[in-house]
């Protein structure tokens, strides 16, 4: 940068002496003109003289005396001149000097301009470099630290999470690579990322400074290393929605997804743009994709000219689809070796299977790669997605540790399914906004209409579960709720059959909301013929049917009020049990009493546990227990899951 700022400085300077030196010349031209005109006249009179001396030899004598008069005169009047020439030119030289200074003198300011440049340039780079070294030193330590919880992992009976032995010693050449840790130095570097951090829910800053292509090591069991896949698999279409991501975020995604997966496999890739506002979404990605030998044949880029959500925009990329199978990745994630073929092998066995992989975490300050205990995944009550433990029946069903498991509830943001089996199956239910909820909608529907949904542990994928989550709203966050409820009602009027009831005593303020027209969906489970959700609990998801009044889990739920204040039991966004105005929507105000047997416990969104036996309980209803606090003391909670 200084070097150009000085190019320009030194051409300005050139232009400025050029200058100076046409008016040196027109200066000059100046003060030669009046001796041109005294020599014509010198000769003018000469000619006068010799054309009269011919004629008379006595007005011959009188002309030269006069002549000689005349020169007298004119040689006085040609000092004259000469000492005005003399003046003129010694102010013109003085104007050209104070000039010629002015000159010289931004001439040198202009260098001293360039040296600061090239000085902070100088001390700019001795940062940067000092900064990689950091860096370069905090991989060493991750790598061999990496290594040592890879030698020792074995997280259960199965050992899933033990890794194949390294077969080749992969050594860091630049940040973040073998997915280790990369940090931010520097106190204004420091404050700058955690603004993009609070903006984009992950370290923007970090990850503009890894490689688009970095490198993750095999993250699967060793047993996987030894599976022989089928040479006909279907080809996928990998679609993927983005609004408002960074872009290094959204390009290491597509670059991972191309590099990671055998190329006859990637049919396309297909980017849906969800009405982004960003400007380097727009040309700038185009551009990459446009130039990049590995992206530009596989992936397109669609936009929509309005928000649409996340559920609306998947079923656009569907439809322009061409593979016979659908892969659905979030824009935030890295896929790790041999992701794909283990999928696409398990929807090819059973057409009328979702196959999920195994998520890992991706730190959203370092970006450091994080393998994750394997786990199923689960629904609250109030139809928030949760991890759960495998259970002892699955366990036992399974004679491999890299056999494929079967989930309640899929994650949502990654899986691969058949194009006929998504579109037969009912899709998604374009009547839902946004986010929130069409994971649960379509696990229940797969289950009860004759298909499954099951975690693939040979196929891994990082993704980045961002801190804050942008695409809720359409306009403002203050409409991502009123999305979400939407979305859920509409879940547990067409697929959740009695036992909704739950969902409406956790949050009663559905029961009021507006959920739009559900029969097209009711049409649709009745013409594929589904199963009730009682048979969904009993076969598919037994631990949610035992927290069950029915069960005998539950002798009441509902708010604890004290009757004296009118004060609820609250449990304050998480800061622990308090007291707080009763709202009757549920909530952090919710709570169930166990059946005695579990020690009366209060097991809600917030659990109590120990020998606290409640005093002073008074059953009015079968939906609301009132609780005399005067009585009774709570002095310790914990999270729990009802």
């Amino acid at each position: 940068m200084w070097k150009k700022r000085a190019e320009v400085r030194i051409l300005a300077a050139l232009l400025a002496v050029l200058g100076l030196y046409a008016l040196l010349e027109l200066g000059i031209l100046g003060f030669r003109c009046p001796q041109s005109g005294q020599q014509g006249s010198r000769g003018s009179r000469k000619i006068i003289l010799e054309n009269t001396e011919h004629k008379d030899n006595s007005i011959t004598v009188h002309l030269t005396s006069a002549t000689n008069k005349s020169s007298t005169g004119f040689r006085r009047l040609r000092r004259r001149e000469q000492d005005e020439d003399r003046t003129t030119s010694q102010s013109d030289v003085n104007v050209l000097s104070l000039a010629l200074k002015e000159m010289f003198s931004k001439v040198s300011r202009l260098e001293d301009l360039a040296r600061e440049d090239r000085n902070r340039s100088e001390a700019l780079i001795a940062r940067q470099d000092s900064f990689l070294r950091d860096i370069e030193a905090e991989m060493k330590k991750e790598t061999f630290s990496r290594r040592l919880k890879q030698e020792a992992a074995d997280h259960d009976m199965f050992q899933l999470d033990r890794r194949a032995p390294p077969r080749v010693l992969t050594v860091p050449v630049g940040p973040g690579e073998n997915g280790n840790a990369t940090y931010i130095h520097g106190r204004d570097t420091r404050q700058a990322a955690e603004q993009l951090h609070n903006l984009y829910g992950y370290s923007v800053l970090v990850s503009d400074i890894i490689s688009l292509d970095r490198k993750i090591p095999d993250q699967r069991h060793k047993l996987c290393l030894q599976e022989e896949y089928p040479t006909d698999l279907p080809q996928a279409s990998v679609v993927m929605i983005f609004y408002n991501e960074a872009l290094s975020v959204v390009l290491r995604s597509l670059h991972s997804v191309v590099s990671q997966s055998p190329p006859h496999l990637i049919g396309e890739i297909i980017l849906v743009d969800d009405c982004s506002d960003k400007p380097d979404l727009m040309f700038p990605l185009e551009a990459h994709i446009s130039t990049n030998s590995k992206l530009r044949n596989k992936v397109k880029v669609l936009r929509n000219p309005k928000r649409e959500g996340l559920i609306r925009s998947r079923l656009k990329g569907v439809q322009k689809a061409q593979g016979p199978a659908v892969v659905f990745l979030d824009s935030h994630i890295e896929c790790t070796p041999g992701w794909l073929e283990p999928l696409l092998a398990r929807i090819r066995k059973n057409i009328s299977t979702v196959a999920c992989p195994v998520i890992d975490h991706i730190d959203t300050k370092t970006f450091a790669y994080e393998q994750l205990r394997f786990l199923a995944g689960g629904f609250t009550w109030d139809l928030n997605f949760i991890w759960i433990y495998v259970n002892k029946e699955e366990m036992a069903r399974r004679k491999s540790p890299i056999d494929p498991v079967r989930c309640p509830v899929m994650a949502g943001g990654l899986f691969a399914i058949y194009k006929d089996y998504f579109q037969h199956i009912g899709a998604y239910d374009p009547a839902m906004e946004i986010y929130g909820g069409e994971n649960v909608e379509m696990s229940l529907r797969v289950w009860q209409c004759g298909g499954r949904v099951e975690t693939v542990p040979c196929s891994r994928v990082g993704h980045i579960e961002r801190t804050n989550k942008p695409y809720l709203s359409v306009r403002s966050n203050d409409t991502k709720d009123i999305n979400i409820e939407v979305n859920k009602a509409r879940v547990a009027e067409v697929w959740m059959d009695q036992y909704k009831r739950y969902l409406y005593a956790r949050q009663p303020n559905l029961k009021n909301i507006s959920h739009g027209d559900i029969s097209e969906r009711q049409a649709l489970r009745k013409r594929l013929g589904c199963k009730s959700f009682q048979w969904y609990l009993e076969n598919v998801y037994p631990d949610r049917l035992e927290h069950t009044v029915e069960n005998g889990f539950f002798r009441a739920w509902g708010e604890l009020r004290n009757v004296h204040t009118g004060l609820c039991l609250d449990f304050m966004d998480g800061r622990g049990v308090g007291l707080w105005d009763c709202h009757g929507q549920g909530g952090h105000q919710f709570f169930a009493l166990q059946r005695p047997e579990k020690g009366k416990a209060i097991q809600a969104t917030c659990s109590v546990w120990g020998p606290r036996a409640p005093r002073g309980w008074k059953s009015q209803s079968s939906s609301t227990v009132i609780m005399d606090f005067t009585r009774v003391g709570i002095t310790t909670a914990r999270v729990g899951y009802f």
